[in-house]
């Protein structure tokens, strides 16, 4: 398998904000896929609201809680992108 398909964006890709009471969840339509290293995801959606972060785990780690909070490089209403970390596979 190669190391773009280790980030499997639908399974792990969760934005999350600091939510207030009735705030809305955010929603992603679209993930850039697959992802090499060293390239930028594109996740369009929306209601990010006003300081998302991305959780970005290995498929191998969902369960063993490896996840990695990042800050998106650009926000918008409809898009935001980051840089995924790098990755070792052994």
């Amino acid at each position: 398998m190669s190391v773009a398909r280790h980030f499997a964006l639908a399974a792990v890709l969760v934005v999350h904000t600091v939510c207030a009471a009735g705030a809305e969840v955010p929603v992603v339509f679209w993930a850039s896929d697959p992802v090499r290293p060293g390239e930028v995801v594109v996740v369009q959606g929306g209601r990010w609201g006003k300081q998302p972060k991305v959780d970005v785990s290995r498929l191998a780690e969902t369960e063993t809680g490896g996840a990695e909070t990042l800050s998106p490089l650009q926000c918008g209403d409809d898009s935001l992108t980051f840089l995924p970390p790098k990755i070792s596979v052994g």
